[in-house]
């Protein structure tokens, strides 16, 4: 298979939060989620993927790193969105199809918050409610530890893997997503033109 790592917007996520490293006064779990962020390879899903494993194998789990990223993206997402805008919008506009791990309007939102340098457009809204960047994603990255413990049940990050989306059909565009179980496709064509699966001639 091929190795895909992190798409642009989602590395404007995850740079203010390894800024925060020594300067967001974070508790002892949470600079450890940090630690191993720092030494990600950014990639979404471990060397020994199979895309037949049986959930909960090692075939069908993501990384810790990749796992925490997600948990923070979806932490910081939850900050800005709730008890602000409708769920049933919220909810639509979390729909990922075949892109599970695409950028979405808000993850698009959110590199804009972090570093209003990326856009000419101003912001509207104060989103991050009065609070510096460090001060949110610190809020966030608490959040998203206390959320990790809960669903792995443990306080140990190596424990901290989910089972990574696994498809029929899957995008090959960047963020990439990782093996499709059948047939890729990048929603252009390509699956006609210049992507395919084929045999082994081993």
């Amino acid at each position: 298979f091929l190795t895909y790592y992190l798409g642009v917007c989602g590395a404007f996520l995850l740079a203010p939060v390894l800024a925060c490293d020594g300067r967001c006064d974070l508790s002892a779990e949470a600079q450890d989620l940090l630690t191993i962020l720092k030494g990600w390879d950014l990639q979404h899903y471990n060397d020994a993927i199979d895309i037949n494993a049986d959930s909960g194998d090692e075939g069908s789990l993501d990384t810790p790193a990749a796992t925490i990223f997600g948990y923070i993206a979806d932490a910081m997402v939850e900050d800005i969105t709730k008890d602000v805008l409708p769920q049933a919008f919220i909810d639509r506009h979390a729909r990922r199809g075949n892109h599970p791990y695409d950028a979405g309007t808000f993850h698009k939102l959110l590199a804009k918050l972090l570093d209003p340098n990326k856009s000419s457009i101003p912001v509207q809204y104060d989103w991050l409610k009065g609070r510096s960047t460090d001060e949110f994603v610190k809020a966030s990255m608490e959040t998203a530890m206390a959320e990790l413990q809960e669903d792995f049940d443990s306080t140990d990050p190596s424990n901290f893997r989910r089972i990574h989306a696994r498809a029929s059909v899957c995008a090959l565009a960047q963020p990439l997503v990782g093996p499709c179980l059948d047939m890729p496709h990048q929603d252009r064509g390509s699956w006609l033109k210049i992507v395919g699966f084929v045999p082994s001639a081993n």
